[in-house]
């Protein structure tokens, strides 16, 4: 879509906004909800009522430049976290990279009501950079029957040479819900087409260039590469209800789920111009690849819950389920597991939980996760002021990792040894929930990690870390502040390459005009961190990997915006990386990939009852 029809679509959604914005009628009071595969229902009516106007600027709000991601160049572009987060187990990267702006992941929303939400977003200097268009609709179909239909397009002409980006994202979902039956359908298809240019040929050049002479002067490293992901989803869950809760002392539930996912990425290069990728290629011939994965995930299991009979406000839950996994790439390969879950104690003041999961037979067999979780409530039981969990488990690097084939790398280490995981974490939060503190240590042996040439590996020695935040947040009708500070480290910095310290603060001043009719919001974002290391992204191979350069020259990122609520329609202007602006200075969103330079951003969001 060219310049002239993106100004155009952008006016006539402000347009319709304001149009039935003014009309003289309050809003529905009508309940929304979230719903999460194989979960409960969640309220979350902030997806329309938020008093935070920032994120009709910021559709993925966790996909920001203020969400703690290293990313790739420009949206919509791989992102990895900043934050050490070390999960149990270690996925396929490419599977994951993108997950930010996936529909599916976000869980679906539900309304009693039909509901329909319109999310446009421009951005660039002259707002023509980047534009996003978003639709999301759900009703109900008699009492049982809800379905909803979401759709959201991205199309970016980037900052940088050879950065342009496409997305198209389409999910569907049905949901059927008894008083002791309740059944799930979700779809899933999206396609993401990329221009690759590979990062910065020199990061120090760029870092000490001026904005406008960077974009001239410091080259790419690659001018003919680009990619394309495609992945389809489909997920189906069942649960039913044996006996009612409510009128028996004894409850049991069946429930179960299957999963499909076929995800394929193809990666092509005219030519490699560049030295910056000699070290990942094992033939310089290389212009193509491609890789494609078929997993099949299903799940049956059973769930008892039973009051007892001397103490009544306590009860015992287990939960238990047998795991299938089926995954086809070079050739097909299974895993099975028993997992199960209980309550061991649930009361107005203290909830114990265990959680574990061993895989029986097939890849990995031998595989474990135990997890106990102790909640401290207050006397009221009203809140969750302090939590302690205490996990350790043992898993095998991912079979695509010690098999991975492609053009540039073939690699067949089949010897692996398991990684081991002890982890402590506690979490304390004062009523009203306006303070909330965490703290994790842990302890590896084999940790598994991409090194500086791209390859997975593993460290030999023991690897520690320790993890910290805070975060707080003050709020009136009229101000509301927000502050959040992380520390992290381990013992191989040069290994998790994150920095040690984040901080994020927001602050927004609310007012209203024309006898209330007009709400004005303003607002400022900033994030910071420290220098340290940050992960390089390869679109050879599709993942973030180690960085041995310590970044040294970073500055804080402030946004500042101002938004109107009028009615059922949010419009927020926004410009993004102040200093970027002022001080005439680059930055970095990965150890390669230059930040986004400061822009001007326009969001609408309009929703629809009835």
């Amino acid at each position: 879509m060219d310049k002239y029809n993106q100004s155009h679509l952008g006016i006539a959604l402000i347009i319709i906004s304001l149009l039935f914005s003014c009309r003289a009628f309050a809003q529905p009071n009508v309940d929304l909800y979230l719903i999460h595969y194989n979960d409960a229902y969640h309220a979350d009516s902030s997806l329309v009522l938020s008093s935070n106007l920032l994120g009709i600027a910021a559709p993925f709000s966790d996909r920001s430049t203020f969400s703690s991601n290293q990313v790739a160049g420009n949206d919509p572009f791989p992102s990895r976290s900043a934050l050490m987060n070390f999960s149990w187990s270690m996925p396929a990267p490419f599977l994951h990279f993108q997950e930010a702006y996936q529909l599916d992941k976000k869980g679906v929303l539900f309304s009693k009501k039909p509901f329909t939400k319109l999310e446009y977003l421009n951005a660039g200097p002259v707002l023509d950079k980047f534009q996003l268009v978003k639709i999301n609709h759900t009703q109900q179909l008699g009492e049982p029957l809800s379905i909803g239909f979401d759709a959201v397009t991205i199309s970016s002409k980037g900052n940088y040479d050879h950065e342009e980006g496409k997305m198209y994202q389409v999910g569907l979902n049905a949901d059927y819900h008894l008083k002791r039956l309740r059944a799930g359908l979700r779809i899933h298809l999206e396609k993401f087409s990329l221009q690759e240019n590979g990062g910065l040929e020199d990061v120090e050049e760029f870092l000490n260039a001026q904005i406008e002479q960077a974009k001239v002067e410091v080259p790419m490293a690659l001018t003919t590469a680009q990619s394309i992901t495609q992945s389809n989803k489909l997920a189906l869950s069942v649960n039913y209800t044996l006996a009612d809760s409510s009128q028996q002392s004894l409850n049991f539930r069946l429930f179960g789920d299957l999963k499909y996912l076929q995800l394929q990425r193809n990666f092509s290069a005219t030519t490699f111009d560049s030295a910056y990728y000699a070290h990942l290629l094992l033939d310089t011939t290389f212009q193509n690849d491609s890789m494609r994965v078929t997993q099949i995930e299903g799940q049956v299991g059973i769930q008892m819950s039973r009051k007892h009979a001397i103490l009544p406000e306590a009860h015992l839950t287990l939960h238990v389920t047998s795991m299938q996994n089926y995954y086809r790439l070079h050739r097909n390969y299974f895993r099975n597991a028993i997992r199960f879950s209980s309550v061991a104690w649930n009361n107005q003041t203290m909830r114990i939980t265990v959680d574990g999961r061993f895989y029986i037979w097939g890849y990995g067999a031998g595989d474990y996760r135990f997890e106990q979780t102790i909640l401290f409530n207050d006397s009221d039981g009203d809140a969750n002021p302090f939590k302690l969990s205490f996990a350790q488990s043992r898993y095998t690097p991912d079979w695509l990792y010690q098999n991975f084939r492609s053009l540039p790398q073939v690699q067949e280490v089949p010897d692996f040894n398991s990684v081991y995981q002890n982890r402590i974490l506690a979490l304390w939060q004062a009523v009203p929930k306006a303070l909330q503190l965490n703290a994790e240590v842990g302890l590896f042996s084999n940790y598994s990690y991409f090194n500086e040439n791209a390859v997975f590996t593993q460290e030999e020695d023991l690897l520690s870390y320790a993890q910290t935040s805070l975060h707080t947040k003050l709020s009136n009708r009229s101000v509301a502040w927000e502050l959040s500070l992380t520390g992290q480290w381990s013992s191989k910095e040069h290994i998790t390459s994150v920095p040690n310290w984040m901080a994020f603060t927001h602050f927004h001043w609310n007012t209203s005009l024309f006898k209330n009719e007009l709400g004005v919001q303003f607002g400022l974002n900033a994030f910071a961190f420290s220098p340290g290391y940050l992960h390089n992204y390869t679109p050879v191979l599709g993942y973030f990997y180690n960085s041995t350069q310590e970044v040294s020259v970073l500055f804080p990122l402030v946004d500042a915006y101002m938004g109107f609520n009028i009615k059922n329609s949010r419009i927020t202007v926004k410009y993004e990386n102040l200093l970027n602006a002022l001080l005439n200075k680059n930055g970095l969103s990965a150890g390669n990939y230059p930040l986004i330079p400061a822009r001007l951003t326009l969001g609408v969001s309009v929703y629809f009852f009835d």
